[in-house]
């Protein structure tokens, strides 16, 4: 057990505790923060309730709320709306509304016209923010538009696209299956995360493979639901968070390469990981 602990990091898989040292020890709160950097950090308070991270999350979310205006492009949009939901369960903060406000706004007015993945990726962060009850309103708009984008890309046996459009697109329907409870979206998440498959080896970069991984740890919680498996048509040959730890392994390298920014986009993932797998532990 000792030699394990002497072992370098970059021979083992990446843990929470390698992520959290590096988005920590990275961390420029004067310089500017990322999303994903964000996000891990207040799920991991969030998972933990530490004490030790009050003031570090605290802080990075303060950065959070003077950065995220400088999102140029819709994925950055989407990341900090994404994150900002995250930080709403944890902070009554009307400058935290007020943001997500602001990026749900720009979303929706620009979420039309942009490619499967970009498109459907927005989709999901309006969703997510969709669950909070200030933002109910935003859900039929979402699906609405949700639903056109498959009508156009779907083909039977082939899904939406290429395969980040694929996970993209899969992760939608599960937050939208998720804010209506309706089984075709969750069962078409399926089909898509299927058709991904072949894919994923050859055309998924990082960041959709952390994307594909989270979005297999969701389908493997819906799977342990007894009435979800009862009432859906589900892959029964299916072992999600299987596949989701050979993404780990296959990524964990890529992750430490990337620094914080990278670390923190598979910290996310690996929380979901657990989230999804009460015998789960760093």
């Amino acid at each position: 057990m000792a030699s394990a602990e002497r072992e370098p990091i970059a021979a083992r898989r990446l843990r929470l505790s390698d992520v959290e040292a590096c988005v920590l020890n990275s961390l420029s709160l004067d310089e500017g923060v990322d999303p994903r950097s964000v996000q891990f950090l207040l799920r991991l308070y969030f998972k933990t309730g530490r004490d030790d991270l009050t003031e570090r999350t605290g802080l990075a979310l303060a950065a959070a709320l003077r950065d995220y205006p400088l999102a140029a492009s819709v994925l950055e949009q989407s990341a900090w709306l994404e994150t900002l939901v995250d930080a709403h369960t944890l902070a009554d903060d009307p400058r935290v509304a007020a943001a997500i406000a602001e990026l749900t706004g720009a979303l929706r007015a620009g979420w039309t016209g942009e490619p499967v993945a970009v498109a459907a990726a927005a989709l999901d962060a309006c969703l997510r923010a969709a669950m909070l009850d200030a933002h109910r309103p935003l859900a039929q708009p979402a699906i609405d538009e949700l639903e056109r984008i498959v009508k156009v890309a779907y083909r039977p046996g082939h899904g939406v696209g290429a395969g980040a459009d694929q996970i993209a697109m899969a992760g939608a329907l599960l937050s939208a299956y998720q804010l209506s409870g309706r089984l075709p979206y969750s069962m078409l998440a399926e089909e898509l995360v299927a058709a991904a498959r072949p894919r994923m080896e050859n055309e998924c970069d990082f960041t959709t493979a952390c994307r594909a991984a989270r979005v297999l740890c969701h389908l493997a919680a819906l799977h342990d639901d007894e009435h979800y498996r009862r009432t859906a048509v589900v892959a029964p040959s299916s072992d999600y968070r299987r596949e989701a730890d050979a993404i780990f392994d296959r990524w964990s390298d890529e992750a430490q390469r990337r620094g914080a920014g990278g670390a923190a986009i598979y910290g996310v993932a690996l929380l979901e990981l657990e989230s999804s797998n009460p015998n789960a532990n760093d």
